[in-house]
């Protein structure tokens, strides 16, 4: 049974996660010749404010793209 996690930052939204879970299943299935019941899918999800990029973190990082947008 294949297990996928998906490491990213708590932002996204739950119809994001719903699409990227159907999305990600149905290429397993296809690919690797599995059911869908088969595919176990598991987030982890980072706070903005415990990860950095470029010695920022995240949550300035978030704040500047909005003042850009």
């Amino acid at each position: 049974m294949p297990r996928i996690k998906i490491e990213w930052l708590a932002i996204r939204s739950d119809e994001q996660r719903e699409e990227i879970v159907k999305k990600i299943t149905e290429v397993f299935v296809d690919t690797v010749n599995v059911r869908p019941d088969q595919v176990n899918i598991v987030f982890d999800e980072i706070p903005p404010h415990l990860s950095a990029k470029g010695g920022v973190f995240w949550t300035e990082l978030l704040k500047n793209q909005e003042k850009k947008d």
